[in-house]
C-alpha cells in the first residue's frame, strides 16, 4: 500500500517580477515531494501575472489576483484562504528552493508524530548576481519562544514549513507590520507550539536592492510594532527586551535621529544597568556625524556582498 503523502500548498506572493517568479515556481515544480499545489498571488501588478503565465504550468498552479497592490501580508493571507493543504510553504517570488526542501521538512514532521511540532525551518544561501556569497545555518534544531524574543533565528517565510490548522489557529499575517511580519508570525506560533530545525541549507535567498530587509525607515516602523505588541513578554525577558531598544537605538542612530537613538538607549541602560553596548550606542551619539555612521555601516549591519542589509 501506497504510504500517505499528505497536499503541501505553496503560496507565492508577487507583484512586477514576472522573470523572477517564472525562476521561484519552477523551483517548486523540481521538489521531489509532488504533492503539492502552488497557489500565485498577484498583488496588483500592473498586467496580470495569471494571464502572463496561466499557460505556462501544469494544473497544479492557480492564479489569485488582488486589482490594488495590499501588500505582502494581506498577498500571503489570501493565499491561504485557497489552500487545501495539510502543510502550508510560503515563497517569496525572489528566493528558490532547493530540490529536496519540502521533503526534508516533511521527514522531521513524520519523526515526530503526537508531538506539538508546528513549524519546521531551514538553513539558506545567499546569493548575490548569480553567486552564493555566504551561508546560514541554525545553530539549534529547536527554537523556543524565549529565544525568538531575541532575535529570528527562523528567518524570512520562505524558510518554515507550517502545520495548516497551526496557522488557522495563530491567525493571519498582521497587515500593519511594515517589516518584521514573518517574526511576528514565528513568535505566536512558538508562543502555542514547538518549532523544529532542519540544519541544511535548503532556500536560496536572492538578494538585490529592492528589498524591505534593506529599507531602514521601513525596519524601524517594524521593530516598533513587535516591540509594541510583545511588551508584556520582553518585560518578562529582560535580556531580551534590552537587545530590542537597543537596536532600536542602533536603527534610529543608522536613520540620523539622534534624539530617539538617545531616548532608546536611555530606555536599554534602564532595564539592564551593565549593558556596555548601550553605552557604547550614547557615546556614538555625540561623535561627529561622518565619523559615526563609517562606524555604524562597519560594525551595526549586515553585509552580503556590495548590499547592506539591516535587522
Amino acid at each position: 500500500m501506497r504510504e500517505y503523502e499528505p497536499l503541501v500548498s505553496v503560496i507565492i506572493p508577487t507583484r512586477d517580477r514576472l522573470e523572477k517568479l517564472n525562476q521561484a515556481i519552477k523551483s517548486v515544480l523540481l521538489q521531489t515531494w509532488k504533492n503539492i499545489e502552488i497557489i500565485v498571488v498577484d498583488d496588483g501588478s500592473i498586467d496580470s501575472v495569471g494571464l502572463l503565465l496561466g499557460g505556462s504550468f501544469p494544473c497544479k498552479v492557480s492564479f489569485v489576483r488582488h486589482k490594488e497592490p495590499l501588500g505582502a501580508c494581506a498577498a500571503r493571507n489570501s493565499g491561504l484562504m485557497q489552500a487545501k493543504g495539510e502543510y502550508i510553504a510560503f515563497l517569496d517570488d525572489d528566493d528558490l528552493w532547493s530540490p529536496d526542501k519540502l521533503k526534508k521538512q516533511l521527514e522531521l514532521f513524520k519523526m515526530s508524530p503526537g508531538s506539538k511540532l508546528g513549524l519546521v525551518g531551514c538553513g539558506f544561501h545567499y546569493q548575490v548576481e548569480g553567486e552564493i556569497v555566504d551561508t546560514q545555518i541554525p545553530l539549534q534544531s529547536k527554537v523556543p519562544f524565549e529565544d525568538l524574543l531575541l532575535g529570528n533565528w527562523i528567518g524570512g517565510t520562505s524558510l518554515p514549513l507550517i502545520k495548516k490548522d497551526v496557522l488557522e489557529k495563530v491567525g493571519n499575517f498582521d497587515v500593519y507590520f511594515q517589516s518584521c511580519q514573518d517574526w511576528d508570525m514565528w513568535l505566536r506560533i512558538s508562543r502555542e507550539f514547538d518549532v523544529g530545525i532542519v540544519q541544511e541549507p535548503l532556500v536560496t535567498r536572492v538578494i538585490h536592492p529592492v528589498q524591505i530587509s534593506g529599507d531602514l525607515e521601513r525596519k524601524i516602523e517594524g521593530r516598533k510594532r513587535l516591540l509594541c505588541n510583545y511588551n508584556d513578554s520582553l518585560k518578562v525577558h529582560p535580556l531580551a527586551q534590552t537587545v530590542h531598544l537597543r537596536r532600536l537605538g542602533t536603527l534610529e542612530l543608522l536613520f540620523k535621529n539622534k534624539n530617539a537613538a538617545c531616548d532608546y538607549f536611555y530606555r536599554a541602560l534602564k532595564v539592564t544597568r551593565t549593558d556596555w553596548r548601550s553605552w557604547a550606542g550614547l557615546i556614538l551619539t555625540v561623535l561627529p556625524s561622518s565619523l559615526r555612521q563609517r562606524i555604524l555601516v562597519t560594525f551595526a549591519v549586515d553585509r552580503i556582498g556590495n548590499y547592506i542589509l539591516y535587522y
